[in-house]
């Protein structure tokens, strides 16, 4: 039996009541009117016991017989959601996401803005993008069940692998996502190696890591914590020298067994990574003349963070699930260092004023991760860079380049960039003042 059964039981019980009170009314206000006929006044007292909101909406008086009903509606509270005459918002309701739902559980609200919240709830449908807010079949009127929910967001594809953790084939995925709000990221109830841990337990981690003592580590550093195609949820993509089990090439001699390192930050990696080293540090104490198409430049840029483990900041150096070993998707990774760029990417800015790969997540598709000669760690000049895609603008366009200096100080180029901001505007085509005439006249002073 469900057990959250009892309340909709107390609604039938609760409806039926009313209904046959409502019969006792009724012959006892026929008989008072055949006694009394001026005793019309005690009409009033057989309407008020009346469903009044259940008289139009029969549909919803017949799923409410059959399934978990709202505590407000079982307690003829409908006023509470909508307003019976008129409201601002669809289908009559007095608020609008969640702050309809906060009335009643004001000490969710209290809560959840101290931690990081789900995104559905921050959105303007609010909680009813996973609760029906009447009555459902599922415990706390869910939309689905608990895997099938989720699955309305997260691609069900990314846990269709040959090895899938068991919480995950079992659909639980509470066992270990909180689904309102978290301190931990990805909304976990604990930090990530306490929950592997509290099923897991920490017996012979080392006879299962090679040796290796790996007390103290993030187990999703390595293993996915959904699915993966390699045995033991081992991420798909893996660090050569681990996937060869070669780990004294970072770790020195494997009969020690020690999580020591035969070098220190970069330069460990540049052990093996040679082009990358001579990415990052060639030229940054010469001039490059004639590799440098733009003013002022005359040194390549590093985008190694400070620290001494910089390569590390942005790839795992054992596995990931991502090509490229890094520990997360591009977009997040970026905007976890660049903070101002992510709050700017939540305003409302509309689709047509952002380029499709800022849309897509796609900052390396402009943007050198590593280093750069040009400004913002772009791949190439900004024309050159902007017309490889835009092939029509290539032969067409607004004067660009060396032969066209802004007027505005007599010294830099024009550039794609000069008129468009490709982050993000309220103008169409990205511009960065509107293209009817403003942003014109930024140059072609008015006469």
């Amino acid at each position: 039996m469900n057990p959250l059964k009892p309340k909709s039981a107390m609604f039938v019980i609760n409806l039926l009541n009313k209904k046959i009170r409502k019969k006792i009314r009724h012959l006892v206000l026929i008989s008072l009117l055949a006694a009394f006929p001026s005793a019309w006044a005690i009409a009033a007292w057989a309407i008020a016991g009346e469903p009044a909101c259940f008289q139009c909406h029969k549909d919803l008086e017949k799923k409410c017989l059959s399934g978990i009903v709202h505590q407000a509606i079982w307690q003829d509270h409908c006023a509470g959601c909508h307003n019976p005459h008129t409201a601002s918002f669809d289908h009559l309701l007095v608020r609008q996401g969640a702050s309809l739902c906060y009335q009643c559980h004001k000490e969710k609200e209290e809560k959840w803005q101290r931690l990081k919240m789900h995104s559905p709830i921050q959105q303007q449908q609010g909680c009813l993008g996973c609760h029906e807010p009447h009555v459902s079949s599922y415990h706390f009127q869910v939309k689905a069940n608990e895997q099938a929910l989720c699955f309305k967001c997260h691609k069900a594809e990314d846990f269709q692998k040959k090895y899938v953790h068991k919480p995950a084939q079992e659909g639980k995925c509470q066992r270990c996502h909180d689904p309102h709000a978290s301190r931990e990221d990805f909304l976990l109830i604990a930090p990530a190696r306490q929950l592997c841990l509290s099923c897991h337990g920490q017996k012979n981690l080392a006879g299962v890591h090679w040796g290796v003592e790996v007390r103290g580590c993030d187990c999703t550093l390595c293993h996915s914590p959904h699915a993966s195609g390699s045995r033991g949820l081992v991420y798909d993509f893996s660090h050569k020298p681990y996937q060869e089990r070669n780990c004294h090439k970072c770790h020195g001699d494997d009969r020690q067994k020690q999580r020591t390192l035969v070098a220190q930050g970069a330069n460990l990696c540049y052990t093996c990574h040679h082009q990358e080293q001579e990415k990052f540090h060639e030229g940054q104490d010469n001039s490059h003349e004639g590799q440098d198409n733009f003013q002022g430049k005359s040194r390549k840029k590093s985008h190694m963070p400070s620290g001494s483990r910089e390569c590390l900041w942005c790839h795992n150096p054992h596995a990931s699930k991502r090509k490229g070993l890094t520990r997360r998707e591009i977009k997040i990774l970026c905007l976890s260092c660049h903070s101002k760029m992510a709050a700017r990417l939540k305003s409302d800015t509309p689709a047509g004023g952002r380029h499709p790969e800022v849309i897509k997540g796609n900052c390396t598709s402009c943007h050198d991760p590593h280093s750069s000669l040009w400004p913002e760690f772009l791949k190439a000049d900004a024309i050159i860079l902007c017309t490889s895609c835009h092939i029509k603008q290539k032969k067409a366009t607004h004067p660009v380049g060396e032969k066209a200096i802004d007027p505005r100080d007599r010294k830099t180029q024009i550039k794609c960039i000069t008129c468009h901001d490709p982050m993000g505007t309220k103008f169409r085509y990205s511009l960065r003042l509107d293209g009817s005439r403003a942003l014109c006249e930024q140059c072609h002073q008015k006469y």
